[in-house]
């Protein structure tokens, strides 16, 4: 007479609590990795916009410290959205302010101009100094004395509706430029970031 043998295995409630397990598992894992790409893109965002201030500061700077002529601009004041400029001796800085670059938009670009005679902003043909999707909130340089200069540069990174206040609403003076916040707890992939730096140099050529 033969035994009967059995077979023990997994019953469906037992699947159905491991399966559960692992899905929690992977759902956690999921948002630790998403975390961590999050993270590492912000940082990089927030090191790309304060490079380019820095950037800024230095071009600029090496263009008031090596040339002898004295600051030139276009005569209009910072306005928003208008195309500006400030001049020395051949070196020409062309800046809108809150223009995001990209798309042939001006952020700040350099050129050289052909003559003395005037410092008038260009539409095209110099060196965009600003890296795609950011752009300027604030560009100051000031005379301290004859031979001293005091340059800031505040530069923003990030999509209009990104900032508070949303910086495509109309009608948005220069100190409401200016004074934008990155908005807080921004879900997606999208990232703000502002950056601003200032300097004190002196003239080495007179």
């Amino acid at each position: 007479m033969s035994e009967k043998q059995t077979q023990k295995g997994f019953t469906i409630i037992e699947l159905m609590i491991a399966t559960s397990v692992f899905a929690v598992v992977l759902v956690i894992a999921a948002g630790g990795i998403l975390a961590i790409g999050r993270t590492y893109y912000k940082t990089i965002t927030s090191s790309r916009t304060q490079e380019a201030s820095r950037s800024v500061i230095s071009t600029i700077s090496s263009t008031i410290q090596f040339t002898a002529q004295s600051m030139g601009n276009d005569g209009v004041t910072d306005t928003p959205g208008v195309p500006q400029s400030i001049c020395y001796g051949y070196d020409r800085y062309t800046y809108v302010i809150n223009s995001q670059v990209g798309d042939g938009a001006i952020g700040l670009m350099y050129d050289r101009r052909p003559s003395l005679s005037n410092c008038l902003p260009i539409a095209a043909g110099g060196t965009e100094l600003l890296p795609e999707n950011t752009r300027l909130l604030h560009l100051e340089v000031s005379s301290i004395n004859s031979s001293t200069f005091r340059i800031n540069v505040k530069i923003a990174y990030g999509d209009d509706d990104l900032f508070d206040p949303n910086l495509s609403t109309a009608g948005l003076n220069l100190n409401q430029v200016q004074a934008a916040t990155c908005l807080p707890g921004i879900a997606g992939s999208s990232f703000c970031s502002i950056s601003e730096l200032e300097t004190t140099i002196n003239k080495r050529v007179e």
